[in-house]
């Protein structure tokens, strides 16, 4: 059987700043490095790792090395892994982002989340239901 362990990054300098992050690619803080050797020790006791993946985003690499250093095994960087394109907003500041792209009536999709999730961004933004197929594929490709 096949087990599969997704974690997140820790916090990146575009969490503090209140900045959209998408694709932008922001480094670990220092509390966000202090999060990824955490979670690095924790992985090691609790799981056998056979490989590491990781997106090519700065903050992800930098989490995904502090597994590797832990636990021994080499990460392998995909960009098929980032995170989903945002377009215009990527790096810009969540109020600046709302003010210049509102959401709609209703929200994106019609549902509303938190409206930093909802930003009505440029066509070059990937449609919602892209991201989570992008990576379904990655995982089938594993295995």
């Amino acid at each position: 059987m096949v087990e599969i362990l997704v974690v997140r990054h820790g916090q990146s300098e575009a969490d503090i700043m209140n900045r959209c992050e998408g694709r932008a690619d922001f480094a670990l803080t220092d509390l966000g490095q202090q999060q990824a050797r955490l979670l690095a020790e924790w992985i090691h006791r609790e799981y056998t790792l056979d490989a590491i993946f990781s997106s090519t985003l700065n903050r992800a690499k930098q989490t995904a090395a502090a597994i590797a250093e832990t636990t021994k095994v080499p990460v392998t960087y995909d960009d098929d892994l980032m995170e989903q394109n945002n377009g215009v907003i990527a790096g810009m500041l969540r109020e600046e982002a709302l003010l210049k792209y509102p959401l709609p009536d209703g929200g994106r999709n019609g549902t509303m989340q938190s409206k930093a999730e909802n930003l009505k961004c440029s066509s070059e933004q990937e449609p919602n239901n892209s991201y989570p197929n992008c990576l379904l594929q990655f995982i089938a490709s594993l295995i």
